[in-house]
């Protein structure tokens, strides 16, 4: 709190005594030596942190691929389409169908993105489990750089 905007803070105190370029100057030498220290002293992901051993990707892979009637139905759910009814097939193509007609009804309507923001929580919110799973498989265990 002491190097940001803070109210008697360090740049704060060298704007009152020195002026706007100095504290400009200063600003900038900080920002040089955080990103230095923090290149140096602490944890960095590069791409080869991503690369996964065959097992995980194979278990990560059977996660997800499992996890699309969760998805199918949230979005039933959030077009208000009942599932539970008997003799009612919903298919992949209505449920899009269904879904595309819901966003041009919001765009012809004013076109806000709250049928987009509302889809998406209503999404979040059903694959959160799927999402824990997967990271609890693959990491740190199933990383391939360990």
């Amino acid at each position: 709190s002491q190097f940001g905007s803070s109210t008697y803070g360090l740049i704060h105190c060298c704007y009152e005594l020195y002026g706007p370029r100095k504290s400009e100057e200063l600003l900038s030498v900080l920002g040089r030596l955080f990103v230095v220290y923090l290149q140096n002293a602490t944890h960095t992901c590069g791409m080869d942190d991503l690369i996964l051993v065959p097992e995980a990707e194979t278990e990560r892979r059977k996660l997800l691929d499992n996890s699309g009637p969760k998805g199918f139905a949230a979005t039933a759910k959030f077009l208000d389409l009942d599932l539970s009814k008997t003799g009612d097939v919903i298919t992949r193509e209505h449920l899009q169908s269904e879904l595309k007609t819901q966003i041009l009804k919001a765009k012809m309507d004013g076109g806000d993105d709250s049928l987009a923001q509302g889809l998406d929580a209503t999404m979040s919110n059903a694959m959160s489990q799927v999402s824990s799973s997967v990271i609890g498989e693959c990491l740190p265990k199933g990383q391939l750089k360990a």
